[in-house]
């Protein structure tokens, strides 16, 4: 849905439209006039007839808010019913976050959700960030570590709610009411005491006025008491705890079994038999023949 822009001019006039070229032609040079944007109609009439916008039912505004010089996302959301706040909730995320505010935005629409699964009531979670209702209904598809964490952690509680997208700083009270907790968390604006507490506004105590001719004794004032020198009192060092010792349990060594040794047989070496050695039988050289070499007869050559 298109933004919506008024416009109040000092004579009382006024004018709604849905183009910032026009409102701006109407504006200019106009002494006294102001405008504002809006993301709902009704807020935007409400606006220029200075009521307050009224909705019906329990609705919940979350928010997320990232800052450069804190690596942890800030988280919050804000209950009302029938236009009255009636709790809220705010912090930071347990992790550092991995997509910027986008941590915050789904934290706190988880803690929301969480809130109304506690209190077994159905309500409206008024978002100005889309995946709040689009990873929660499916529409979209979980890519991310942050989304995936998201669609598990609402899988059983997401019953409770329904949605409604609202414009980021479109003029909505709460919305801006829970902008202003996400941011003031992570700049020290607003402090926590315990991580995970609801926290629900207190009323404001009135004070009464005393009208003149009041029956009630005025308290008469305090006399000045004379000053006197402070006395410097010595610190008193605070006495060392004594620390008791716990006695020690002495451990009674278990007796240790002691093994029968098996005896060990001895083995008995068997006499080795002596083989006694043959006689070498000594060869007896015969003795070798001589053979006469016989006289050979020498021809006598013919003459």
């Amino acid at each position: 849905m298109p933004k919506i822009y008024a416009a109040k001019f000092l004579d009382g006039t006024h004018w709604l439209g849905f183009s910032w070229l026009e409102c701006e032609k109407r504006i200019k040079g106009k002494a006294g006039v102001k405008y504002k944007s809006f993301a709902q109609m009704e807020d935007a009439k409400a606006w220029i007839s200075g009521e307050r916008p009224v909705r019906k039912g329990l609705r919940i505004y979350v928010d997320g808010s990232f800052i450069p010089t804190n690596e942890y996302a800030g988280w919050s959301w804000v209950a009302v019913q029938d236009g009255v706040e009636i709790a809220y909730d705010f912090g930071t995320t347990p992790h550092p976050a991995a997509s910027r505010n986008i941590d915050g935005e789904l934290y706190a629409a988880w803690k929301a959700m969480e809130y109304l699964a506690k209190i077994q009531r159905k309500g409206t979670i008024c978002y100005d960030y889309q995946g709040v209702e689009s990873w929660a209904t499916g529409e979209w598809n979980a890519g991310s570590s942050v989304s995936q964490i998201y669609v598990k952690r609402i899988s059983e509680i997401k019953i409770w709610a329904d949605f409604e997208k609202v414009v980021g700083h479109g003029g909505d009270e709460w919305n801006e009411r829970a902008d202003d907790l996400a941011k003031g968390v992570l700049i020290g604006k607003h402090v926590k005491t315990k991580r995970g507490e609801i926290i629900i506004p207190s009323k404001k105590a009135v004070k009464k006025k005393v009208t003149k001719g009041s029956t009630k004794k005025k308290k008469p004032a305090p006399q000045a008491k004379k000053k006197t020198k402070p006395v410097k009192k010595k610190a008193v060092k605070p006495a060392k705890k004594k620390v008791v010792k716990k006695p020690v349990k002495k451990l009674v060594k278990k007796p240790v079994k002691k093994v029968a040794k098996k005896p060990v047989k001895k083995l008995v070496k068997k006499p080795v038999k002596k083989v006694a050695k043959k006689p070498v039988k000594k060869l007896v050289k015969k003795p070798v023949k001589k053979v006469a070499k016989k006289l050979v007869k020498k021809k006598a050559k013919k003459r």
